[in-house]
């Protein structure tokens, strides 16, 4: 498990490019706040979730990275993201093995799931990407009083179920 203000692994992932690019969650992050959202393609919620965290990323600039990591099918989630307009978003997928330490890693079981890490590579918030704002991530990443609630600490991982 791993708590909140603890170090975020640096986790392998594949971006969805035209070279299918290896990275990984510090490659992404390149010293500044990575905001993650986890998602899959079978998930009803997280379109309008990434149509939202777009405009987020697009309101908030260079100042922070987004990216939006689906946890299933890489081949039907880039037909997913070619349709859409999420062009201030980051897209990547990872294997079995990186999605179960994901979980892990940032507790969670069900998608859309938010994950904000700062400029350091500490998590700062893991939680539902729902109800994500501007402001919340903003002042998640200011470590004011008023941010996104977290979750204490990681939840154990778990096996694949009908939606995730």
């Amino acid at each position: 498990m791993s708590a909140l203000a603890a170090a975020a692994p640096d986790l392998p992932l594949t971006l969805f490019d035209d070279d299918s690019t290896a990275s990984s969650l510090t490659k992404l992050r390149a010293g500044k706040p990575l905001i993650i959202d986890f998602w899959t393609t079978r998930c009803e919620r997280c379109p309008a979730c990434l149509d939202k965290l777009d405009k987020i990323a697009e309101a908030l600039g260079d100042k922070v990275v987004f990216a939006a990591l689906c946890l299933d099918d890489p081949d039907f989630a880039q037909e997913l993201v070619d349709e859409h307009d999420w062009d201030h978003i980051t897209h990547g997928g990872m294997d079995l093995e990186t999605k179960e330490k994901a979980k892990a890693a940032f507790g969670f079981n069900s998608v859309p799931h938010l994950v904000i890490i700062g400029a350091d590579g500490t998590t700062l918030f893991c939680g539902s990407a729902l109800k994500a704002t501007a402001d919340g991530i903003n002042e998640a990443l200011a470590g004011k009083e008023n941010a996104p609630q977290p979750v204490a600490a990681a939840a154990p991982s778990f096996t694949m179920d009908d939606d995730f």
